[in-house]
């Protein structure tokens, strides 16, 4: 076995009181959000108590529905494409540090947005949440950041994952890539004006990569065909209030965490996502994306994730105790809402972002993610 892989299998073999605090604990499209088309901004709390909310994100309104985007502006006309924008994540923030880049284990509590219209506490009635996966501790799982913001990715596996990486600074690696010209996620606005406010501003959000200058080509996953508007993630009720570009509904975004060498995959179901543009509509800040990680989904780009450090961890005990760690953090459903007649599928996340004006180009080439744990590779 690799010396990197001998370092997984230590890390798999952590128990989870530290990282998860849980009981009896094992060793080791669309719809369904409360963002779908416009209704986001006028939920309310089904549970628990409405809680204060600090944050440095304009991106966010919060009142009895917690943390979400600014609604829609009153009265503001469709975007006339007089003004398109193309806008490239330039940084993205995973939760380990806030948006100056002061590092802090509290971090990801800046990230997201109130997904299944809860505001949990400790002291909250839990009994509006689906079951717990795995033998997790529900008082350990469900209680939110302030403002009902669902961050479990942030608060119970970026700690796992910090913890493998070792010295390596996972965010700054990552942010390296994209400043490298290897990947990004672009948010293309074709029908985006001048003005602050429009409604609707069909947008769509799509992955680059291969940079020349500001020119980022298209992954071929992301898109249906051979042009942006082809895009998988499209947003045709997204608005634009006070220079404040809102999703509007919710899409499928991936984004690529190095570890090692080697990409993983957080592929961001129900995805809403707002950003802060400038008045010239070329640079964004205090962005958001908000969204579920299918638990499962997730469970099997781990396994392919430590399967690629060394092939003997696709299986065994060791393996399954991560993946068990894994399922222990779900929190929601993979649709985004809660049912306490189920158990929990889905895993929250919240990230933050920064972008630059762009230019996007043609087809890239398909980019591989081998698995060295399916048939095949």
């Amino acid at each position: 076995m690799s010396d990197r892989g001998m370092a997984y299998r230590a890390l798999l073999l952590v128990p989870l009181t530290a990282a998860l605090g849980c009981s009896n604990q094992v060793v080791v499209g669309s719809g369904g959000t409360s963002s779908s088309g416009h209704t986001a901004a006028s939920v309310t709390a089904t549970t628990g108590a409405s809680v204060g909310v600090t944050t440095s994100s304009a991106t966010t309104s919060s009142g009895t529905g917690g943390t979400q985007p600014p609604p829609p502006p009153n009265g503001a006309p469709p975007g006339d494409g007089s003004a398109p924008v193309v806008i490239a994540v330039s940084k993205i923030f995973i939760g380990t540090t806030d948006r100056m880049g002061n590092a802090s284990s509290s971090a990801w509590k800046g990230y997201g947005f109130n997904i299944d219209n809860q505001i949990t506490t400790p002291t909250s009635d839990l009994s509006m949440h689906c079951k717990p996966n795995s033998n997790a501790s529900p008082a350990q799982m469900f209680p939110d950041a302030p403002g009902g913001i669902d961050n479990s990715w942030g608060k119970n596996l970026l700690p796992i994952f910090k913890n493998a990486a070792g010295s390596t600074d996972l965010q700054a690696g990552q942010n390296q890539a994209i400043a490298n010209g290897t990947w990004t996620i672009v948010f293309d606005m074709p029908a985006l004006g001048p003005n602050m406010s429009y409604d609707p501003v069909k947008s769509f959000a799509l992955l680059g990569e291969m940079k020349n200058g500001t020119t980022w080509e298209m992954d071929p996953s992301s898109v249906a065909g051979s042009t942006p508007d082809t895009a998988n993630a499209q947003f045709p009720s997204s608005y634009l209030a006070q220079n404040t570009w809102v999703s509007g509904g919710d899409g499928t975004i991936v984004v690529r965490v190095p570890i090692g060498g080697i990409d993983m995959r957080l592929t961001i179901h129900h995805a809403v996502i707002a950003m802060n543009l400038s008045a010239d509509h070329q640079v964004a800040t205090n962005g958001t994306i908000a969204g579920v990680l299918d638990t499962e989904e997730f469970a099997m780009e781990v396994q392919r994730i430590v399967g690629a450090f060394d092939v003997s961890l696709c299986s065994g005990p060791a393996t399954q105790s991560i993946l068990t760690q894994v399922r222990q953090a779900s929190d929601i459903l993979s649709d985004g809402t809660q049912d306490p007649t189920k158990t929990c599928n889905g895993i929250s996340i919240g990230l933050g972002f920064e972008g630059q004006a762009a230019n996007i180009g043609g087809l890239g080439p398909p980019v591989m993610y081998p698995d060295p744990c399916t048939t095949g590779g």
